[in-house]
């Protein structure tokens, strides 16, 4: 926008103005999303992951001592998630799910245009963008891998990434001594309470000096969104 004064304005006294006075200002610029957290077209990406959410600018008050709930929500989710938003500072947005993501599910994050910041400036152009979650691994097992004088009492302890179909994880887990008969442990199952890893203890004690096989079939799958491990 430009301002100007133009030499036709007179003083009372009858003095004109010399020169034109002329002074220009700009506006403050649309709103802006800077940066997203998982990030735009991402893969494999944590299932226990926030969704973050960083403006150029601020869009809620420095000082908050409105209620929380009267604070705007920018964030649109797709599959739906439950879960918590929370404005950290007063530019960034981050959304806490309840659960787990589901595994192995292509999400769309949205940010509708019209969101107004602090300033006045409003979000010009919807924010879409879409992230992959990881199907499920195996993070450790116990005892390790090609372990050697184990101890015959010994249970087998196996974590995940996330959580678990736990039907699916036991239907599909074999413990068995490595011999051509390839006898099966017999043995009961105990799960964390958040379901991503299981204690599994043989009804009996190991063979002396003898080599053993774990492992999982086809068919383990996550929780949520039925991913099967990787």
């Amino acid at each position: 926008y430009t301002f100007q004064l133009t030499p036709t304005i007179v003083a009372l006294d009858g003095a004109p103005l010399v020169d034109p006075f002329v002074v220009t200002y700009t506006t403050v610029g649309y709103l802006e999303v800077v940066d997203v957290f998982p990030t735009m077209d991402g893969q494999f990406v944590p299932a226990d992951s926030e969704i973050t959410v960083i403006f150029d600018r601020p869009v809620v008050p420095l000082l908050m001592s409105i209620d929380a709930d009267e604070l705007p929500n920018p964030l649109q989710l797709s599959p739906q998630i439950e879960g918590v938003g929370e404005w950290v500072n007063t530019s960034m947005y981050v959304f806490t799910p309840a659960q787990a993501l589901q595994g192995g599910v292509t999400y769309t994050a949205s940010i509708l245009s019209g969101l107004e910041a602090v300033d006045g400036a409003t979000l010009q152009t919807p924010v879409i963008w879409t992230f992959e979650t990881s199907p499920p691994e195996i993070v450790s097992i116990n005892p390790d891998v090609e372990s050697v004088e184990v101890r015959l009492d010994a249970a087998v302890q196996v974590r995940f990434s996330q959580p678990m179909n736990q039907q699916s994880v036991e239907d599909a887990f074999y413990f068995r001594l490595d011999t051509p008969a390839q006898t099966e442990v017999v043995g009961r199952f105990e799960w964390s309470d958040d379901s991503q890893g299981f204690r599994f203890t043989p009804d009996d004690l190991l063979a002396l000096q003898s080599s053993y096989d774990l492992g999982f079939g086809e068919g383990v799958s996550s929780l949520a969104g039925s991913a099967d491990l990787r």
